[in-house]
Parts: C-alpha cells; structure tokens; sequence
C-alpha cells in the first residue's frame, strides 16, 4: 500500500474497531451481523482491517459501519482527513505574517488546489485560536473562517463549511464584508443541502446587507449567489436576472475567473428555459475562456455544464465524451466530488443506450468514491436509492 492507503486503513480501521468496541461486539458477532449479505468477509479479515494492515471493500465497510451504528458522514470524514494527512502538500510552511499567510493560501485556491489551500487555511485558523499570533488583527480569524468555508463549500464538503461559518458569524470581531459573505456561503450551502426554506431566510437577510455594496465585486457574487438558490431549485427562468446582473458586475470590475463561471450557470439556465443557441453559445465561450486562462476547475464545470446539456438533447454519444473528459480533468485535480458526479453521467448514459457492462463499470466506481462525496449531494442519495432498490430486489 501507498502512504495515501496506509494512512485510510489505519483510520478506518480504528474508526470500526472504536464502533465495535462501543456495541460491545467480539469480531465473530460483527460477522453475524453480516451474515445476511453476500459479503465472504470472515473474522481474520476483519481482524486485519481493524489493524489497518488491509482496507475492505468500500461496500463493505459501509454496511459495517451501519450495521454497527455509525454514519456515512463520519465514515466519510474519517477518510477524508486521513487523505489530508497523508499529503505532503498538507505540510506546507505558512508565511509567518498571518495576513500574508491567508492570502497566499487564497491564491492556491483560486489555482484550482483546493485541498492544498484548505490545509493551509485550517492551519492558519489553528494557529490563530491558539494565540500563535498575539498581535494579528482580531478580524482576521473569522475572516480565515470565511475562507475555509468558501472552499469547504468547493468541495461539497457542507457539513463542515456549516460550522465554520457559524463560527465566523457568531465572532464580535467579524468585519462588515465578511459578515455578508458568511451569510451568502450560508445561503448556498443551505440551497446544495435542500434546506430551501433556511437558504430563503438568509437570503432576504443578504439582500438587505448588500445595499450599501453597489459597484462592488461583493455586490456582483451576492447576485450570483442568489441566482444559483434559484437554479438549484430548478427555477431558472427567476435565476437569468440575477446572473445577468452579476455578470455585468464581474466585467465591469474585470473580475475574468468569476466572470467566466457567471456565463456557465446563466447558460445552463438559458438552455433549461428553451434559449438553447444563446445558452450553448455562453457555454462554449465560457469554456473557452477557460482553457485561454488556465482555469482548469472552471473548465471542468463548463464541460460538464455542456455534457448535461447534450445528455437533455439525448445527444448520448457526445455527452458521453464530454462526461469522460470531465471524469479524467476531475482525477488529475483529486477532485472526488466531481468525479462522481462525472461517473453519475456516465452511468445515466450507459444506461440510456442499454450498455450493462459501463453501466456496472460506473456504478462500481461510484460506490468507491460515495464514502468520500457529502450524503447531501442529489446524485449520491439518487445512487444509495439506486442501490438499496437494487438489494431489496435480490
């Protein structure tokens, strides 16, 4: 095993030798507890996986974990962190001036490096709260918190971008901008996770606190994101002039990157709403611009943007090369979440044209990866119903 692997099977071991010993369960009473399902696991296996000297199959070791009271969630995040551990990026030195420190961890993740750039922040927030830097600015703590939960919420990693913001906004030292910034990652995470109707309280909180940012590129995001808590609630034609509005805003200000992922999300929305020439033409540019700039995170949305678009037209065949180029982007960046979302793709179109055999590939590939995408996101709980449906037919 690879130091990535040692590092998950050691956590994950000890994660369900932690659960077993709780329940008060010897390893041949575990194996009971799988006795139902077609599992070939025997006692010495699981022996070696609590030693972290093997790693059981991801289908596996999520039925252990439910069967022994834990969750997705924490399984998930057990891996997660040892993932981080295992990094040499995470042992990146910070800058020791604290503001010069959070701003380069900004520029890793506006590179795309999101990992790299919330290890830093995480490090930097630590640093903070446990008084490392005794004459920082008190504002920048919460303002770091902001940070990790704008790229918590780039990796779909909801739960965790919840309690950071909390955090952030519950701090007396919290800045005006970062305030409203808070609130605006909060209104979007609460939109990704369904909880609609407390993304629509914020959202009427955030649409005061913007008034006085006219002109500005916090005035524009703001726009944007109340325009995708329309889009995610598949009312597209109430999403178009919010990111029109953000989109000035964005070019106006030259604000190239964000400006490039407004004319993806208003695209995916002109083609929803039947203006399908105009919205694949912002798409293309959008797509463009990317590959022109180097932003190869935005480019990967747009692709995938364009792979749902053909797969609407059931134009099956380039959908499906658009979702492998998405799927092969999202492996060269580490970037789990969108590529489950690109193998969900894939596993829709196999499906479509009556491929059994990529239809099996994908869905055996997302099962790897569920443990390690947010339970919240739509196509992992479309593929747990999927597969519970499946068990229950057997």
């Amino acid at each position: 095993m690879n130091q990535e692997h040692q590092e998950v099977a050691k956590a994950v071991g000890s994660y369900l030798r932690r659960l077993r010993e709780e329940a008060g369960l010897s390893l041949a009473q575990v194996l009971e507890l799988l006795s139902e399902e077609s599992t070939d696991v025997s006692t010495s296996t699981l022996s070696r996986a609590e030693q972290g000297r093997t790693i059981l199959r991801m289908d596996i070791a999520q039925l252990l974990v439910e069967r022994l009271g834990g969750t997705f969630e924490e399984l998930a995040e057990v891996i997660r962190g040892a993932r981080a551990r295992s990094s040499p990026e995470g042992a990146a030195e910070l800058p020791e001036d604290p503001a010069a420190a959070q701003a380069a961890a900004r520029r890793v993740v506006e590179s795309g490096r999101y990992h790299a750039g919330m290890r830093m922040l995480e490090a930097l927030a630590h640093r903070l709260a446990g008084g490392d830097f005794p004459g920082a600015d008190p504002a920048l703590l919460p303002s770091v918190r902001v940070d990790l939960g704008d790229v918590y919420r780039r990796l779909r990693m909801y739960q965790r971008s919840f309690r950071v913001l909390g955090e952030a906004l519950n701090s007396p030292a919290i800045s005006d901008e970062d305030r409203v910034r808070a609130v605006l990652l909060y209104i979007a995470d609460c939109d990704m996770t369904g909880d609609h109707q407390r993304g629509s309280l914020y959202a009427r909180h955030a649409l005061e606190l913007i008034e006085s940012w006219k002109g500005t590129w916090l005035y524009a995001y703001a726009q944007a994101v109340i325009g995708s808590s329309h889009l995610v609630r598949d009312e597209y034609a109430d999403a178009v002039p919010y990111y029109l509005e953000a989109l000035k805003g964005f070019e106006e200000l030259g604000k190239s990157v964000q400006a490039t992922q407004t004319r993806i999300t208003l695209g995916q929305c002109l083609v929803a709403t039947g203006q399908k020439l105009r919205g694949r033409e912002l798409l293309r540019r959008a797509l463009e611009d990317a590959r022109a700039g180097g932003w190869k995170v935005v480019e990967l949305h747009a692709l995938k943007v364009l792979g749902d678009a053909m797969a609407e037209d059931e134009d099956w065949h380039r959908a499906r090369a658009a979702y492998h180029e998405v799927a092969a982007m999202a492996r060269r960046l580490g970037l789990e979440t969108e590529l489950f979302l690109a193998l969900h793709g894939l596993w829709q179109v196999a499906q479509r044209l009556g491929d059994e055999r990529a239809s099996q590939r994908e869905a055996a590939a997302m099962r790897r990866l569920l443990p390690s995408v947010d339970p919240g996101l739509r196509e992992a709980r479309e593929f747990r119903r999927w597969k519970r449906a499946g068990r229950r037919e057997a």
